[in-house]
């Protein structure tokens, strides 16, 4: 029992750095993902005035 507490304690250990890894990498990654959403909404709005025009 004790072998496997051991054994599970670099494990223990990493989930509060993958947790921190994936927030940067989440708050990293936003910015992108926002401005390429606003850059295909703002080719769709010209694509639409450019076809009704």
């Amino acid at each position: 029992m004790l072998v496997i507490l051991e054994e599970m304690i670099p494990v223990i250990a990493m989930i509060p750095a993958v947790a921190v890894a994936m927030i940067l990498a989440a708050v990293a990654v936003t910015p992108v993902a926002v401005a390429m959403i606003l850059a295909a909404a703002v080719a769709v709005i010209l694509g639409v005035v450019v076809a009704f025009s």
